[in-house]
C-alpha cells in the first residue's frame, strides 16, 4: 500500500505532533514527581506512538527530498543553444532535428551538453520529419565508440511564438521511445527564437 501525504498538510501536522509530544512529556515528569507510575507510564506509551507517528512524517519527507535531489540538470551554454538554432532554421520551412551529446556528471546530476550530432533528413515538410536510418546508425556507431550517448535531441517547428513550441503527440511519443534508451531532454525551436524543453509526459 501507498501512502500519499499533502506537503503542506505533513509541515502543519508535524507542529502539531511536535506540541503534543512536548505537553505530554511535561505531564509524564509531573506523575512522576508525585509518585503516579501508572500515569507516567500511559503518558509514556502516548508518547512512543507520537513519535513513531512523527518519524513516518520525517521519513517521506527525506524519501521526497531525495527522488527531487535525483532529478537530472541539463546544462546548456549561450552558445551552444544558438548553434541548435542556427542549424535548424537552415532548409527553408520544412522542419528538421538534431542531436546532442555531452558530459553526464552522475554525482552531482547534471547533464553538460557540448557537442550537435547531424544526421541526414530522408523526409522534410512543413509538418513533419524522418531522419534517415542508416545516417542514424552512422552517429549512434560513432558515439559507442568514446562511450558516448544522446543526450538532448532538437527539432524546429512551423508556426511563431512561445505557443508553437509545444509538443505534438507524436513528439510525445517520439520522446518517450528514445528515453527508454538514452537519459535526453527534448527542445523545440521556432523561426523567431522562441524554444521550450520538454520531456515525455512534461
Amino acid at each position: 500500500m501507498k501512502i500519499v501525504i499533502d506537503k503542506e498538510e505533513m509541515e502543519i501536522s508535524r507542529e502539531e505532533i511536535e506540541e503534543h509530544i512536548q505537553e505530554l512529556q511535561k505531564l509524564q515528569q509531573q506523575a512522576l514527581l508525585k509518585g503516579y507510575t501508572r500515569a507516567a507510564e500511559r503518558y509514556r506509551q502516548i508518547i512512543a506512538r507520537l513519535l513513531a507517528v512523527r518519524d513516518f512524517f520525517d521519513s517521506n519527507l527525506d524519501a521526497e527530498s531525495s527522488e527531487t535531489d535525483k532529478a537530472m540538470r541539463y546544462v546548456f551554454s549561450s552558445e551552444r543553444l544558438t548553434g541548435f538554432y542556427r542549424y535548424l532554421m537552415t532548409d527553408g520551412e520544412n522542419e528538421k532535428y538534431c542531436y546532442g551529446t555531452g558530459i553526464i556528471d552522475n554525482a552531482n546530476n547534471n547533464v553538460v551538453v557540448t557537442n550537435i550530432l547531424t544526421p541526414k533528413m530522408s523526409e522534410q515538410s512543413p509538418v513533419s520529419v524522418r531522419g534517415d536510418v542508416d545516417s542514424i546508425r552512422e552517429v549512434l556507431t560513432y558515439l559507442s565508440q568514446f562511450d558516448h550517448t544522446i543526450v538532448v535531441q532538437c527539432h524546429k517547428h512551423p508556426g511563431y511564438g512561445a505557443s508553437s513550441t509545444q509538443p505534438s503527440g507524436i513528439d510525445i511519443r517520439n520522446h518517450r521511445d528514445w528515453e527508454s534508451y538514452y537519459p535526453l531532454i527534448g527542445v523545440i525551436f521556432v523561426r523567431n527564437g522562441f524554444f521550450r524543453f520538454f520531456s515525455a509526459g512534461k
